[in-house]
């Protein structure tokens, strides 16, 4: 019921993550708690905080001054995500739980 902090899947250039995988299992809508991104090409991330649980999180004062794009999908239908790009989800407003399912690839930084 809690919208997720802005953040990036490769918090730093020597992480392995080059690309997300994101498939929900059930529609996702603006209601029930969809991605929300911030579009354009990042080349490198901005600097994460860390919240006391450990959980990494972007400020509101690095983001780019870009508007956000929600991103309504099917159930079944795949968002790749770059590891760079920020997002995170809108709060479920239903009283249904959203199920998605989240990979990464990973490979060998050189």
């Amino acid at each position: 019921q809690t919208r997720s902090p802005w953040h990036q899947d490769a918090s730093d250039l020597r992480s392995p993550i080059v690309l997300a995988c994101w498939i929900p299992l059930v529609d996702a809508t603006y209601a029930n708690g969809t991605l929300e991104v911030l579009p354009g090409v990042y080349e490198e991330p901005y600097p994460h905080q860390q919240t006391a649980e450990g959980k990494f999180y972007l400020p509101q004062e690095v983001l780019p001054d870009t508007p956000p794009r929600t991103l309504a999908c099917p159930a079944g239908d795949v968002l790749f995500l770059d590891r760079f790009l920020p997002h995170r989800t809108l709060p479920n407003q239903t009283t249904t739980i959203r199920w998605s399912l989240v990979m990464w690839l990973k490979g060998q930084r050189r």
